[in-house]
């Protein structure tokens, strides 16, 4: 199968801007550090630069979005992304609008219940890797997918998963992170 390694790049490189521009809204917002946060009179909470989900993202997620799209992205047919690229995008807003709004710790990117603007960007970076994954499930599914990238891809997906629902951060015991 052909690596376009031009896709990989454009990807690769548009994810990696979503996550500046919100590292960016969250200095806006002084959620960027554990200090800025406290400077804000946010004692406990979870600042941009320690979300190991956001880590997770540049090292992981967006390599491996980059990598699928740039390999498999020659098997996506129209109809595929007209169906997947909006379900991308409700999915991303039903994770950024209504569950992780739900958790009572003040984030970057959700405080008070409410999405701040660091949380409105990620919601097009968002919309972009929940995308890639479901076509890459599609080209699964339709056995065009060879069996070491699906389990790297499942790997991927279950390490950041680990890593975004703060449970490394809990084992630091941080005295800002409850």
């Amino acid at each position: 199968m052909p690596f376009d390694t031009k896709v990989f790049w454009t990807v690769y490189f548009t994810l990696q801007i979503f996550w500046v521009l919100g590292l960016v809204a969250a200095w806006s917002i002084n959620m960027h550090t554990a200090t800025a946060m406290q400077r804000r009179g946010i004692h406990t909470g979870l600042p941009y630069l320690w979300h190991f989900g956001m880590w997770s993202d540049v090292f992981l997620v967006h390599p491996l979005c980059a990598y699928l799209a740039a390999k498999y992205g020659h098997e996506w047919v129209l109809a595929w992304l007209w169906f997947m690229v909006p379900n991308g995008l409700v999915a991303a807003l039903i994770l950024q609008c209504y569950v992780w709004p739900s958790n009572k710790t003040k984030e970057s990117q959700v405080m008070d219940g409410k999405v701040t603007v660091a949380g409105y960007v990620h919601i097009p970076q968002a919309t972009i890797i929940i995308s890639i994954l479901f076509l890459a499930l599609m080209t699964l599914v339709n056995g065009r997918m060879e069996l070491h990238d699906a389990i790297i891809s499942l790997v991927v997906v279950a390490l950041h998963m680990f890593i975004g629902t703060h449970i490394p951060l809990k084992m630091l015991k941080r005295p800002w992170f409850k």
